[in-house]
């Protein structure tokens, strides 16, 4: 993705309104906003997907965004699938922890197994913890971390060891027991992770894995190894939305592990959303599935199919069998239109029959060379891996992707220019080397030929490649009816007259590759090729070649690793009717290209890769990565737009930076136009602090408490730019930004905002903001937190929640700006008084969803009650009775009984949007919305059109 550098000028403001209050930024990593792709161009892994719709539910501040993500590493890898759409596609509103565990062999069924915590504890129930426990990995729509247990009298505790943001975490399991036969017994059976703003994540429900049928003592047991989300509920306590699934569904790609055991998978079937509606999700079917929203009538207002293209390759060890979306319709509410998302896949290449998986990725072997010499002997391609998306109106995005690469001194320490590691470059990169013809000498009274490796410069004397071409004996009148070619012996010489020793006889037979035989010689300069005495007549042709390496200076230093990135993507906005073309090649240029390269910003011909896994003499283990993007990361990355130049990306160490949960940050992000001239530079430093000192044996997150920007800016071609500095620091804890300084040295100017926040419960919110320039102090303003107690059912609910802002000029005294005088159960607001002393009343409708009326200069508890009453239950869409014309009259009843009050409206179409607002002197504003629910027309009081809306589709 492209990272923009944002110099904050935070402003002092409060919104005068509603609950909406400014709040510091509250995440660590807001120094950027990202564009484009890819998600991290550390990994070169891209962000492609689909939107689909947005939910509003009852809390303000949260929505589920329904959007369907591309899943690159379940694309390309044979063991893989994201189980979710088809086998490479993801929902982003599906949110799971999953456990991450050690495996065991079992001799006697040559199998590995997961060896869980719960198995661990039965065997060995005292001891406190494990050398390599279970590690529990979750992903809440970009919330994100990873944790343990550990043992502490009896009890077990979350030991959190990664996030990307603060979370409360804790959990549910069966007591401690022993059973019968003298086993403890435990299960971990559901979570609950609180974030920063008091938002709870319920997972309840989860996978099994059944491992009855290794079980020797016959007792049949299942661990849950998946646990979904169940339903979210906000920090009054409101629910906000629940997750249904099916749990009789198995995996879907098999396994030579599946026969031993079994893995439950659960499919999302509904999600409902508290007092707004639903969406019914269909998402087992392997050629139709489909999304549903409706509302809380059960009307439909948008229908999504997702169809699909199974399509499968027989390979040397197995069969890859993959299930692709292909399209994506996106019905009108009435079903009589529809928008269609085209998808397609790279199906065309030719595969040959040799094709093998390696570590789970799809690769084309080449017999001329030894297994182990992956990184040479293994072409990696992306067959099936997605090509184009073809927009519902015209235009299409067109994707290009190359295999991973990486330079070596990673694994052993030693400089990238030694002597060892450029042997590895030459050996195993087919592009530093060529094949080239030996030349032959014929020496008939031998009945053989000579060739001198020793005459090709840079030369490989080890390994040589022979190959000859013969006819049938039976082609010669005196050996009939052989059915045998004539054989070709290869020896090594010490002289041109000398008996050489024998390397290899040959039999044409047995040719496994277009090179002919591989054969190793040891630093023997002459070959003898020595033909059938007396059948010179039945070969037609003799070949013997060498590896002949390029110079040292013109080497690529590098060797492919495992896995695709992103390499180009071109935006094409509208498909030409006039022209033709087709998946070979398309006649009209793109709108706009993007072009990744990876390469080392001092030297082109090597790259910038680094690996946790592999080397250049194997692969890596596809299960022991975290993530698609730990297989290589990039230190240096540049991004070419067409027209605009490119920006290049510096990351230093991006291995001793990663985590699960952590973005790798840029070290330095240099902006060039399209002549190479530098138009823009951001040089960042950090400070870190360990996260978590006593998860002592596993890999710990660090937390970023600095953080310093220095921002050049070259205008209009300055040799001497305009300089910014912004340093930033950020609370351990909470992860909050505490405060900002810039500062501008052309002006001589330091700007600086600082943050409080306060814990109420689970919640970290916003306390004071205090600004300041060149130290002396500008303005603040301080929140302030009542607790207030809510019946409902009998019981007694408390949460904090605002009750008056203070803001000051320089070093003034505090004068109050708002107070927040009245909340509903829900938290609401229902009344709130301003610096003025006017009293203004909020009624809400629609379950709760959203504001019906707002009344200035009345108390909430003044407005008439029976209006009041039957005003909020005409709102709700399951009143028989509903009506936005019954609505509008309720609010002129109002009007009619508070003739001092100012009173505002408005109508709303849940899960679509508002329909009609009228202001404090009753004039109306209609939105009219179209088929597929975007807006399509605003009108005034007097039906006039004001504003008219169409919809293409770009980029």
């Amino acid at each position: 993705m492209k990272y923009i550098l944002q110099i904050l000028l935070l402003l002092f403001a409060i919104n005068n309104f509603g609950q909406t209050m400014y709040e510091a930024p509250q995440n660590n990593n807001l120094v950027f906003n990202t564009a484009e792709l890819p998600v991290e161009y550390c990994s070169g892994i891209p962000d492609i997907g689909i939107e689909l719709f947005n939910v509003q539910t009852v809390d303000p501040n949260f929505s589920l965004n329904f959007k369907l993500q591309y899943d690159l590493f379940s694309n390309s890898s044979i063991y893989y699938s994201t189980q979710e759409v088809g086998d490479f596609w993801r929902l982003s509103i599906s949110s799971k922890i999953t456990r991450r565990h050690k495996w065991q062999h079992l001799p006697f069924y040559n199998i590995d197994l997961p060896k869980t915590d719960e198995m661990y504890y039965e065997v060995t129930p005292n001891n406190v913890t494990r050398d390599e426990p279970d590690t529990f990995i979750y992903d809440i729509f970009g919330l994100t971390g990873k944790f343990y247990f550990k043992r502490e009298n009896n009890q077990f505790k979350i030991v959190i060891i990664e996030q990307n943001d603060y979370a409360k975490i804790e959990f549910i399991n069966t007591p401690l027991i022993v059973d019968q036969d003298g086993y403890t017994k435990y299960k971990i059976t559901s979570f609950t992770i609180t974030d920063k703003n008091g938002y709870k994540y319920f997972f309840n429900t989860y996978s099994t894995y059944d491992l009855a049928q290794v079980d020797t003592e016959g007792r049949p047991y299942l661990y849950p190894f998946e646990y979904y989300l169940s339903s979210i509920q906000n920090r009054f306590g409101t629910t906000l939305c629940e997750y249904n699934y099916d749990g009789s569904h198995k995996i879907r790609l098999s396994s030579r592990i599946e026969n031993y055991y079994y893995k439950s998978r659960q499919v999302l079937q509904e999600i409902k959303i508290n007092n707004i509606g639903k969406v019914e999700l269909e998402l087992e079917s392997e050629i139709k599935n489909t999304i549903t929203l409706k509302n809380t009538i059960n009307q439909q207002l948008k229908h999504i199919d997702l169809k699909y293209n199974g399509y499968q390759h027989i390979a040397s060890n197995g069969v890859w069998k993959k299930n692709a979306l292909q399209f994506v319709d996106i019905y009108s509410k009435d079903l009589s239109d529809k928008q269609t998302y085209s998808l397609e896949y790279n199906y065309n290449q030719l595969i040959p029959n040799a094709t093998i998986n390696r570590s789970g990725f799809l690769v084309r072997e080449d017999k001329c060379h030894n297994f182990s010499h992956a990184h040479r002997n293994y072409l990696y391609y992306d067959y099936g891996v997605l090509s184009r998306i073809i927009n519902p109106m015209g235009g299409f995005t067109i994707y290009e992707f190359e295999p991973n690469d990486f330079y070596d001194k990673t694994f052993d320490g030693s400089n990238d220019l030694d002597p060892i590691n450029t042997e590895k470059y030459r050996n195993n990169n087919s592009n530093n080397f060529t094949f080239v013809n030996v030349p032959l000498t014929h020496q008939p009274l031998k009945n053989r030929y000579i060739g001198n490796i020793s005459l090709i410069n840079n030369s490989n004397f080890n390994t040589i490649f022979v190959n000859y071409d013969a006819r049938l004996y039976d082609s010669d009148p005196l050996r009939p009816n052989l059915n045998k070619f004539p054989k070709l012996k290869v020896q090594t010489l010490l002289t041109q007259s000398s008996t050489g020793a024998l390397l290899s006889n040959l039999d044409k037979k047995n040719v496994i590759c277009d090179l002919g035989y591989k054969i190793d010689v040891i630093n023997t300069p002459l070959v003898a090729l020595e033909y059938d005495a007396g059948y010179h007549h039945l070969y037609n042709s003799f070949t013997l070649k060498v590896i002949k390496y390029k110079p040292d200076n013109e080497l690529q230093r590098l060797l492919y690793g495992q896995g695709l990135r992103i390499k180009n993507v071109k935006y094409y906005d509208k498909i030409d009717p006039d022209e033709e073309w087709n998946q070979e090649g398309i006649s009209f240029p793109p709108s706009k290209e993007i072009t990744y390269n990876y390469r080392n910003f001092l030297n082109p011909n090597a790259s910038s890769g680094v690996s946790f896994y592999g080397s250049s003499q194997g692969g890596f283990v596809v299960s022991s990565t975290k993530s698609y993007s730990d297989l290589i990361f990039y230190e240096n990355v540049s991004v070419e737009v067409s027209g605009l130049g490119k920006t290049e990306f510096t990351f230093s160490n991006p291995l001793n930076q990663k985590s699960h949960s952590e973005r790798i940050l840029p070290d330095k992000i240099v902006k060039k136009d399209q002549n190479g001239n530098i138009i823009e530079e951001n040089i960042f430093s950090r400070t870190f602090k360990e996260f978590n000192p006593s998860a002592s044996g596993i890999n710990k997150q660090p937390i970023k408490t600095y953080e310093k920007v220095i921002n050049r800016n070259y205008v209009n071609g300055n040799s001497t730019p305009l300089e910014l500095i912004t340093e930033s620091r950020f609370d351990t804890i909470s992860r909050n930004l505490t405060s900002k300084k810039i500062i501008n040295s052309l002006l001589n100017e330091t700007f600086e905002e600082q943050y409080t926040y306060v814990k109420h419960n689970d919640s970290y919110l916003p306390k004071t903001v205090s600004k300041f320039k060149n130290g002396i102090a500008l303005n603040r303003s301080e929140n302030f937190y009542a607790i207030i107690n809510c019946i409902q059912n009998n019981v007694v609910n408390s949460y904090y929640n605002l009750s008056n802002t203070k803001v000051a000029k320089a070093n003034l005294p505090l004068e109050v700006e708002n107070e927040y005088t009245k909340y509903s159960c829900a938290g609401k607001l229902l009344e709130y008084k301003t610096k003025d002393g006017v009293y203004v009343s909020q009624i809400w409708g629609y379950n709760g969803a959203f504001v019906v009326a707002e009344l200035h200069n009345i108390r909430y508890s003044e407005i008439n009650q029976q209006i009041l009453t039957n005003l909020i239950s005409a709102s709700n869409l399951t009143d028989l009775n509903y009506s936005e014309n019954n609505i509008r009259n309720l609010v002129d009843d109002l009007r009619t009984a508070h003739p001092n009050a100012k009173i505002k409206s408005y109508t709303f179409n849940p899960l679509v949007g508002m329909t009609s607002m009228t202001d404090v002197n009753g004039r109306d504003e209609f939105y009219e919305y179209d088929n597929f629910n975007r807006l399509y027309r605003i009108k005034d009081h007097n039906s006039l059109i004001l504003k008219e809306y169409n919809y293409n589709y770009k980029n």
